[in-house]
């Protein structure tokens, strides 16, 4: 029964939130293949770090009974 209450569980994306998740992938590529100068790489690195926090805060705020439901569903 808890597989199939996962497989329904759906959270909710809103297209900023889609739009940070392909900054935040396209950024980690650029820092992962070193395409980023030396002198730049701090200022991508923070700017990676506050997309990210801001996808979670914008997830929190989308999906609160979701992740309810989420957290009801592991601690079973």
């Amino acid at each position: 029964m808890k597989d199939k209450q996962f497989k329904d569980l759906r959270f909710n994306i809103t297209q900023d939130m889609n739009n940070m998740i392909i900054e935040i992938i396209v950024i980690r590529q650029l820092l992962k293949e070193n395409k980023v100068s030396k002198k730049d790489r701090k200022l991508v690195e923070k700017e990676l770090k506050e997309l990210t926090d801001l996808f979670v805060l914008e997830f929190r705020k989308n999906n609160v009974e979701e992740r309810k439901l989420y957290n009801d569903l592991m601690n079973k």
